[in-house]
């Protein structure tokens, strides 16, 4: 799997539809997304490049080590250079 960028052809414009009680639209107009939070940091980028990234960085930590076993006990498929028995049970993601 490889992430891909979005591409717009008017990046930051948004639709306001306008709807009534019964959620018919009753107008729409088009605006433009401002951000105006003043960020202290600007943060780690969310793009094709930053997951691909990640997804590389990940593969690379678990490229030597088997997958894990499966319903009749046996191993998945081994890393490239072996793994001393070694097997993936579970992945945990921790919010930092």
């Amino acid at each position: 799997m490889e992430f891909q960028d979005r591409k717009s052809t008017y990046p930051g414009r948004i639709t306001l539809r306008h709807l009534d009680k019964n959620g018919s639209v009753t107008s729409e107009e088009t605006c433009e997304i401002v951000f105006a939070d003043q960020p202290t940091a600007e943060g780690t980028p969310l793009n094709a490049s930053t997951f691909n990234q990640l997804i590389a960085d990940i593969m690379s930590k678990v490229t030597n080590v088997q997958g894990p076993k499966g319903d009749k006990g046996e191993r998945g498929a081994q890393g490239a250079s072996g793994t001393n028995g070694a097997y993936i049970t579970s992945i945990t993601v921790t919010k930092v």
